[in-house]
């Protein structure tokens, strides 16, 4: 861990967070991390892994803010749960409202044939890219 006037920077960060309704808790991880203590602002950098139950988000950059509680991922987001897949181009998650919000070529599968089943986001083409208009191959 570095510190730098009001940013803390951290090697393989950790965040714990228990939700307010029913205590169930998420885990959110990265391999490199920041803290702006002054903003509420924290970001997860690289591998970033959030679980929470059988649901699990990854991407290559979160930021968490902890004025209005969200998660955002605009670089891209993955979620998998038992029997639903997709990937987005933005994603914010509303940490309290239990609402995850997603923008940009928006690309969902849903496995009917065994709802145990978890559908895995590497099986599904990544959206274009807004560089390319979005108009890239659909599966």
């Amino acid at each position: 861990m570095q510190k730098r006037e009001d940013m803390i920077f951290l090697e393989q960060p950790r965040l714990t967070y228990f939700m307010k309704e029913d205590g169930k808790s998420m885990h959110v991880r990265s391999d490199k991390g920041d803290i702006q203590q002054k903003k509420q602002v924290m970001r997860f950098i690289d591998n970033v892994r959030v679980t929470q139950g059988e649901t699990l988000l990854t991407g290559k950059l979160l930021v968490y803010d902890g004025a209005p509680k969200t998660m955002t991922m605009p670089e891209g987001a993955e979620l998998s749960d038992t029997g639903v897949a997709g990937v987005c181009n933005h994603l914010i998650w509303h940490i309290d409202e239990r609402r995850i919000e997603t923008t940009g070529n928006i690309v969902v599968h849903f496995n009917s044939a065994s709802p145990e089943q978890t559908t895995s986001p590497a099986s599904i083409e990544k959206p274009a890219s807004s560089q390319d208009g979005g108009m890239g191959k659909r599966p």
